[in-house]
């Protein structure tokens, strides 16, 4: 006979660790309700009175110890659906009921059984839920709304990404659309706020210190008079992922890439059909301040300027190289840049991520050759940058020159950055900047937004976003971010067409779309 301890130190967390490990090791893939009232009382989750029972005797025993009615469980690292099962008895009172509800317990569950929980009835005025969902992108969320069978009709919920602090704990119950259930309610008082806001950020701390944990539901959370009690518990197990891997501590020169003072047009023509024509004529048609490199290996003249064989033969080491070259001619640019000195690059072209495993393999090595010779690089599959704050107007294929204004928008897909802009251009609203962030291989959308902060041209961004790898980051960028200037996010991919639409622009796995919403 088992009973819970009501602890929050460090060995109760150690624990809490050690059972977990444990049941991974025996192959289950969930905490049975009585092992994740342990991991909960383990944070302060208050739980009902009990214990587990593994003869008639014992749960006999824990019922007469608890005195008046009581709840019975069959619990078992293979049972998951109780009620559905037959496995909760309710309002049970006296040894022979108890007994005769063992025996029940133990034949409908057969070899599934591990034992019988016996708690006591918890008088409840309402039931709320509190739950945790390991985010591919935005790691740990918690979940917090009504509970019981209220949860899948009414869909009331509201999400914080993990850890919880004090203020967003105690917020986060006023924003469900039910709330007024958590006031005096029908002659109830008040739901305890204070201890919700503990049970929230001790699911989101549970989360954090055990990335085993995959899921967690604590539905129903019973409201005892005004104290809310973790009625039922679910715990569902995975092995952790593999960590994160953290990029490199390259510090990129953003400065050079959206305000270059000069920059070198790689794969220039003369030809407006050819995109490095088009953009060269638009660079030169927008007025950039300025000095402008064409290079192609032909030499000549386009435009009226002077054509560089290589890199390597500029005057001088650009600011930024807009690389209008074939996916395979990326990756002998960049060395070129880094030998030059080139301080940032922009690779226009398509080929990489978005097309499989290949194509993320080459991704990856230009990475590394922008990283390792010091060159910031945007893109690839991406369709340039606007810059009013030195008029550089850096598209091909599509002319745009925007008002100059203090909007900034930043766009993972090049298509919709390209119609908002000109939407933009054609009401008369001043842009700052606009960064077509392609599939984001060095440096992507939350940089960016990053400089922008500081940016003191730029008094507004608007962003377009299909994915994120690392949904925590642009959390913390985009809060610091909107303290000083608002922060507007368009978010692709949300349905399944969008979706679809998303991973054949960027690769970017679309999902964690009820973050997004909340």
């Amino acid at each position: 006979m088992e009973e819970v301890r009501h602890n929050r130190d460090a060995a109760a967390v150690a624990e809490a660790r050690e059972l977990i490990a444990a049941v991974l090791d025996s192959g289950a893939r969930a905490l049975d309700e009585w092992q994740a009232k342990k991991v909960f009382a383990a944070y302060g989750i208050p739980v009902p009175r009990g214990g587990l029972a593994r003869s008639k005797q014992e749960a006999q025993e824990i019922a007469s110890r608890l005195g008046g009615k009581v709840v019975m469980k069959g619990v078992g690292g293979e049972i998951h659906h109780k009620t559905e099962a037959g496995l909760v008895v309710l309002g049970l009172q006296g040894t022979e009921a108890v007994g005769e509800t063992y025996e029940l317990l133990k034949e409908r569950a057969g070899g599934a059984l591990a034992g019988v929980l016996v708690e006591e009835m918890v008088a409840s005025n309402r039931e709320l839920m509190v739950g945790m969902k390991r985010d591919a992108a935005f790691g740990p969320t918690v979940l917090f709304g009504l509970g019981g069978v209220l949860t899948e009709a009414l869909g009331d919920i509201v999400l914080a990404v993990a850890p919880v602090d004090d203020e967003e704990a105690l917020e986060l119950p006023e924003l469900i659309k039910a709330k007024r259930i958590l006031g005096s309610f029908r002659g109830y008082p008040p739901v305890d706020r204070q201890a919700v806001a503990k049970i929230i950020q001790a699911i989101g701390q549970m989360a954090l210190d055990h990335p085993e944990i995959a899921e967690i539901d604590v539905n129903p959370v019973l409201v005892a008079g005004d104290r809310p009690v973790a009625a039922d518990a679910l715990v569902i197990l995975s092995p952790p992922s593999p960590p994160r891997v953290k990029k490199t501590g390259f510090a990129p020169n953003l400065k050079a890439l959206l305000a270059p003072q000069s920059m070198a047009v790689v794969g220039a023509s003369g030809d407006v059909t050819k995109w490095g024509g088009s953009a060269l004529r638009n660079i030169l048609d927008g007025g950039y301040k300025g000095k402008v490199y064409p290079v192609n290996p032909k030499g000549g003249e386009f435009f009226g300027l002077p054509v560089y064989t290589s890199i390597e033969e500029l005057p001088e080491a650009p600011d930024l190289a807009l690389l209008a070259v074939g996916g395979q001619q990326v990756a002998p640019m960049l060395e070129q840049c880094a030998r030059k000195g080139v301080r940032s690059a922009i690779a226009i072209a398509a080929g990489f991520s978005e097309t499989g495993e290949s194509g993320a393999e080459a991704e990856e090595e230009i990475a590394r050759l922008a990283t390792e010779g010091g060159v910031t690089l945007m893109g690839p599959n991406c369709i340039g940058l606007i810059s009013n704050e030195v008029s550089l107007h850096a598209l091909g294929f599509v002319t745009l020159h925007p008002p100059k204004g203090t909007l900034s928008f930043v766009s993972q897909s090049g298509n919709l950055g390209v119609q908002t802009t000109y939407e933009c251009q054609r009401r008369g609203i001043g842009i700052d900047k606009f960064a077509s962030v392609g599939n984001e291989a060095q440096i992507g959308a939350v940089e960016v937004l990053e400089y922008l902060r500081d940016d003191p041209n730029t008094t507004c961004v608007m962003m377009y976003i299909e994915g994120l790898d690392d949904g925590r980051r642009f959390l913390e960028v985009a809060r610091r971010t909107s303290a000083e200037k608002p922060v507007v996010v368009l978010r692709g991919g949300l349905t399944e067409y969008g979706s679809k639409a998303a991973a054949s622009h960027t690769g970017a796995m679309a999902g964690s779309a009820a973050v997004w919403e909340a």
